[in-house]
């Protein structure tokens, strides 16, 4: 047999309520005692709470508490997962009390030996993230709204557009939960305008679950669906413009990575990139990350735009004196 199959051979007869012993493990597997010695020291090792009991009467058992828990993890396995629980803490993951409750499992059921070892990779990482969500408040909305998505019933929320003065009444078929850039959305069909929108989770006032049941599309893709309001049209050519940019290799590497602008791309070189946009992004929304860049870039063209970016440091620096 394998060595996986092995040891989990050897853990299924050590779950028994008998005590095993390390020559009758070697009879049962048909190998030799050595090799049953290292697979014990490797389960040890994997965080199996194995004891060893010496003597006429001795063997070897599983603690009680790890009879009920028969899933363990390895030594790489346990960092990942802490470092998992890390990076949802500092997103504001709306589950993060029942992923401390299954961290809290694993150390239960991992031995001395084990913990330190997971400890030091622990210590290894860290993660930085100034903007999170209101939880107190966002929280209830996401859990309602990750079971309603489960049940597939449409929910009733009091939301409130960016700007708006007054909140509206919106039934909305939640298909997914989205995070993005710092924020929790929900995105589904909106029965008020027949379409598939996505709202903001901090601007819901209210949310209140509802009995109509809805299907969701089999192919449907919150990503794509949420990305395709945001993203430029590039389908129709005629009404798009060129920018092209010239700078030195790294901000061209980094300004062609942008979440926005790859999609806009053309041509790109080392020192010098072509992007498609429309018009109306093109004066409003790029000037502000061409600025952002400094002087490792440089618009070549169109002129027009040139003298836009120009206009909105002007601007700044009036502003500022």
């Amino acid at each position: 047999m394998a060595k996986s199959d092995n040891l989990l051979a050897i853990l299924w007869m050590l779950q028994s309520e008998k005590k095993v012993t390390a020559n009758q493990i070697s009879e049962h597997l048909e190998m030799n005692v050595r090799t049953v010695y290292r697979y014990i020291e490797t389960l040890c090792s994997s965080g199996v709470p194995i004891v060893a009991e010496t003597g006429h009467n001795g063997g070897y058992t599983l603690l009680n508490h790890f009879k009920e828990a028969p899933l363990y993890f390895d030594l790489e396995e346990q960092a990942a997962m802490y470092h998992a629980a890390t990076f949802a803490s500092e997103a504001g993951y709306y589950g993060n009390e029942a992923l401390s409750r299954a961290i809290a499992k694993i150390n239960k059921n991992s031995n001395h030996r084990q913990n330190e070892k997971v400890q030091e990779c622990i210590h290894s990482l860290e993660v930085i993230n100034h903007r999170k969500l209101d939880l107190p408040k966002s929280v209830p909305h996401l859990r309602d709204i990750e079971r309603t998505i489960a049940r597939q019933f449409s929910i009733t929320i009091k939301y409130r557009s960016k700007n708006a003065r007054d909140a509206q009444i919106r039934l909305i078929d939640p298909y997914k939960i989205i995070y993005w850039r710092n924020n929790w959305y929900v995105i589904g069909r909106c029965h008020l305008r027949d379409s598939i929108r996505s709202f903001k989770i901090d601007r819901i006032e209210h949310l209140s679950l509802t009995e109509v049941q809805f299907d969701r599309p089999a192919d449907f893709s919150g990503t794509e669906s949420f990305l395709q309001n945001l993203l430029p049209n590039t389908v129709n050519d005629e009404s798009l413009t060129e920018l092209v940019i010239e700078g030195n290799e790294s901000a061209i590497k980094e300004i062609c990575g942008h979440w926005y602008l790859k999609k806009c791309l053309k041509h790109q070189s080392k020192r010098k990139v072509v992007f498609t946009l429309e018009q109306s992004v093109l004066e409003d929304q790029i000037p502000g990350l061409i600025i952002a860049f400094g002087k490792s870039i440089r618009v070549i063209s169109p002129i027009d735009f040139r003298n836009k970016v120009v206009e909105r440091i002007l601007e700044l620096v009036e502003f500022h004196r």
